[in-house]
């Protein structure tokens, strides 16, 4: 079969290009739970970072409630799209 050119001032089809891939998530540190890491997540929290810890089934997000900026990273890295008002 002949492949035909595009009319004149007609641009060719673009072949179809692959979305980008996301960004890799956030570095993680596992450690136990003893005093010293906790106090450790607290200073996290205060810093309006994100902590994960887990429960008996699955980890849990927490961030600090009062901090709107907090919230919306803690909604985001759970892959919720936020808008701060």
């Amino acid at each position: 079969m002949e492949q035909t050119s595009p009319a004149p001032g007609v641009a060719p089809p673009q072949p179809e290009v692959a979305p980008a891939p996301p960004p890799p998530p956030a570095p993680v540190n596992i450690v136990a739970a003893d005093e010293q890491s906790i106090a450790r997540a607290v200073e996290l929290l205060r810093q309006g970072e994100v902590v994960a810890f887990p429960t008996e089934t699955v980890y849990g997000l927490g961030a600090d409630a009062s901090n709107a900026d907090a919230v919306a990273k803690k909604l985001t890295d759970a892959g919720a799209k936020v808008e701060i008002k």
